[in-house]
């Protein structure tokens, strides 16, 4: 029979590497706190809480009240646009409900109970903003991504079909496993089950700050006729806890039977040997007694339950259903001063406030040596995060930046700059810019461009704009000013917003061309690739070509173009006229500067598809 269990293992350990806590020695421990009326109670602090460790006290490093988010409402569909994208960065007070759907220990008989069970607790007690992950049995591990809202939960939850005592392979790997007697079939699956829930409680442990519920759902594992040697080793309830204990996981069960569990497997297997057991909730421990050994071990659904805080939920199972989406808000999150010897410590929670009831875990795992050994390295060998550049403007360039639609997803950044003029008082500059080195870069630190740019001045067309895409949101773009020796004159920082060209019709960033004879305006034009002017001063012996990227989506209708010359009070001074190039392409404007008084003027477009329309502006100054 082929190895089962030890891919998962490795998978599952991958996994937990990185879920560690930057201070393993920190412990988060999630208390529920009722009133007499079973109402949440939000006023404790953290001398409301005494947290003991076998008689010794433990300090409460801080208490953080987590409420359920009272804007849920249960049902529909869940918000896009609203929250976040990514779980590892969901919100305060999210919930994230993960369930194990084991086919192998549901019978058939019962698979329509569970689909209703399921589909109608997703329905009455989770909302759209909630997260879910269902897996079942053999599901690829790779794949163990949470979603938002429950319509790929439910989808799952649809298509389950209890197995229990049928045996007939759906897939190739079960038809090498048909092989064997239904006693090595059944031990397979048990073994399937547990390295599928030891992965998921560890993959949780990753997901964000949030508290999770992991939700067993089938009938505890039926007893083997005959235990013989394993190749591959279990994972342990100790491993499977201690990553629970990690990512605050809330284990519970769920019978469909409504009837009490029959003897765990692991038990079976485990019941040659002698079994450590961590104490029951709210007893406290003796030196003498940590480690004890006992005959007869709870079974492994039992102790799962216990040690996680989470549920046994049975008929008539409503009630412990809301339970488990009960207990993910309206809880305290204390933060402890863990032990750092590697052994489980049993707590207790009690309250300085008469009349209160408490529930959490009835302990925790320490950091182990060799946790504390990887995470004192995994610093030192961190690099420390070099501080956020601030934003500044130099007042030795004018950079310009020009945005065009390539779809509904991406832009087309462009980016010139030129010298800026000197004024009167300026500081006399040794050596004017050159050049500036680009570096332009996402909200995710994705770098978008990094490049040398020539200013316009210099002659070197070809080398004076650089061009990238980026998607609608900020772009923060640094700038090193450089003379002609490379040495660096000033910085520029700043950050530019990039716009979602979505609508039916849309006008980009306004490329104003300047020139100085008709030669010069002649090649402008017949040149569709020229660099455009970072500069909005211009004298009034010039001559201005000004583009506009233009595009529609609209293939019934074609667009109406208008431009206006508009004075710096809003008075339309004329209508100017517009060539219309092929649509996707610019709407070209030309304008002679000789008629116009010193003073600030703006040219304004309106651009009309049917009933969709789209206007754009660009400003400059005329001097003598």
């Amino acid at each position: 029979m082929p190895s089962l269990v030890a891919p998962m293992l490795t998978l599952a350990l991958a996994q937990g590497g990185g879920a560690a806590a930057a201070d393993p020695m920190r412990v988060s421990l999630p208390v529920v706190v009722r009133d007499a009326h079973d109402r949440p109670v939000t006023t404790l602090t953290d001398k409301d809480f005494e947290i003991t460790d076998r008689g010794v006290r433990v300090p409460v490093l801080d208490t953080r009240f987590v409420p359920a988010d009272a804007s849920r409402v249960a049902g529909g569909q869940p918000d896009q646009d609203s929250g976040a994208p990514d779980v590892t960065t969901a919100e305060p007070g999210a919930r994230l409900f993960a369930l194990f759907l084991d086919e192998y220990y549901v019978a058939a008989g019962d698979s329509a109970r569970v689909r209703a069970l399921l589909e109608d607790f997703i329905r009455r007690h989770t909302t759209p903003r909630d997260w879910f992950l269902v897996v079942k049995p053999l599901d690829p591990l790779l794949a163990l991504s949470p979603s938002r809202g429950p319509s790929a939960a439910l989808a799952a939850i649809a298509s389950f079909e209890g197995r229990l005592g049928d045996y007939v392979p759906r897939t190739a790997f079960e038809r090498e496993l048909i092989a064997a007697d239904p006693v090595r079939i059944d031990r397979a699956r048990a073994r399937i089950a547990m390295s599928a829930v030891h992965a998921l409680a560890t993959r949780l442990g990753q997901l964000g700050a949030m508290r999770k519920a992991l939700l067993i759902v089938g009938q505890e594992f039926e007893p083997l006729r005959a235990v013989g040697r394993l190749s591959d080793p279990l994972p342990t309830i100790d491993a499977i806890v201690r990553a629970a204990d990690r990512g605050s996981v809330a284990i519970s069960t769920l019978d469909p039977r409504g009837t009490p569990p029959a003897e765990s497997p692991v038990a079976v297997l485990l019941s040659s040997q002698r079994t450590r057991v961590a104490p029951s909730r709210g007893q406290a421990v003796d030196a003498a007694d940590a480690g004890t050994t006992v005959s007869e071990p709870e079974t492994l659904f039992a102790q799962l339950v216990r040690l996680t805080d989470g549920r046994a939920i049975r008929a008539p199972f409503d009630e412990g259903l809301s339970g488990v989406a009960a207990d993910l808000g309206d809880y305290y999150l204390l933060t402890l001063r863990g032990a750092d010897d590697g052994q489980y410590h049993a707590v207790q929670v009690r309250l300085a406030r008469p009349g209160l009831r408490a529930r959490a875990r009835p302990g925790y795992w320490a950091a182990s040596a060799e946790a504390l050994t990887r995470a004192s390295r995994d610093a030192a060998d961190r690099p420390t995060p070099p501080a956020p550049v601030p934003l500044r403007s130099s007042p030795l360039i004018v950079p310009w930046f020009g945005q065009e639609r390539i779809d509904a997803d991406r832009t087309r950044v462009t980016f010139v700059w030129d010298t800026a003029p000197t004024r009167a008082g300026d500081r006399i500059r040794g050596f004017p810019p050159s050049r500036v080195v680009v570096t332009a870069r996402a909200a995710d630190g994705a770098t978008l461009f990094d490049g040398t740019v020539h200013a316009l001045s210099s002659g070197m067309s070809a080398l004076s704009t650089a061009a990238f895409e980026a998607r609608p949101g900020r772009v923060r773009v640094q700038m090193s000013i450089q003379d002609a020796s490379a040495r660096e004159l000033d910085t520029d920082v700043r950050d530019v917003v990039v716009s979602a060209f979505s609508s039916a019709v849309v006008l980009g960033t306004p490329r104003v061309f300047r020139a100085r004879t008709a030669r010069e305006f002649n090649a402008l034009a017949g040149d569709p690739a020229a660099a455009p002017h970072a500069s909005r001063t211009f004298a009034r012996t010039e001559r201005l070509l000004i583009r506009v990227p233009i595009h529609t989506t609209s293939a019934a209708a074609a667009p109406v173009v208008s431009a206006a010359l508009v004075t710096r009070a809003g008075h339309v001074m004329r209508a100017l006229p517009s060539l219309q190039t092929s649509v996707g392409s610019f709407v070209t404007t030309d304008l002679p500067l000789a008629g116009l008084a010193a003073g600030e003027y703006s040219v304004r477009w309106l651009v009309s598809s049917g009933a969709d329309e789209a206007r754009e502006t660009v400003s400059f100054r005329v001097i003598p």
